[in-house]
């Protein structure tokens, strides 16, 4: 079964052209800190209150996924839902299939060095914050 991607739109925004800045996973749950290249312009703040797994991987260990996905949908967003999701199958076939039924959401968020994903069943909440405010 082939993955597909669909842009997510957090607050109704298109998000291209981000890298993370920090990745802190806490009893408070997963923050990620997205920033823009203009070091002037503010920053994304995202929270997994509740998440089943995540993994952040370098972008050039993925190349074989950059092959089947639309490349014209790459390029719109960094921000993604994916369907048919084989990291779904695989961590549902590692808990012996006790899990089947639970509804599992994965995202992915694809900047030019990071490929992190995160499996949850709660939407995250999305923040617009300014630089000055990303360890408040």
């Amino acid at each position: 079964m082939k993955e597909d991607l669909t842009i997510w739109k957090p607050q109704g925004n298109v998000y291209d052209n981000l890298y993370v800045n920090s990745i802190e996973d806490a009893k408070e749950g997963l923050t990620i800190i997205l920033e823009q290249e203009n070091p002037n312009d503010s920053c994304i703040k995202i929270r997994f209150n509740s998440y089943f797994s995540y993994r952040n991987t370098n972008e050039s260990f993925l190349l074989d996924k950059w092959h089947y996905y639309d490349r014209n949908l790459l390029s719109q967003s960094c921000l993604f839902v994916v369907e048919n999701s084989d990291y779904i199958s695989w961590i549902k076939k590692s808990a012996l299939s006790i899990h089947d039924d639970l509804k599992v959401i994965h995202y992915a968020i694809f900047t030019d060095e990071d490929c992190l994903e995160i499996l949850t069943n709660e939407e995250p909440s999305v923040k617009v914050i300014d630089r000055q405010s990303i360890n408040e």
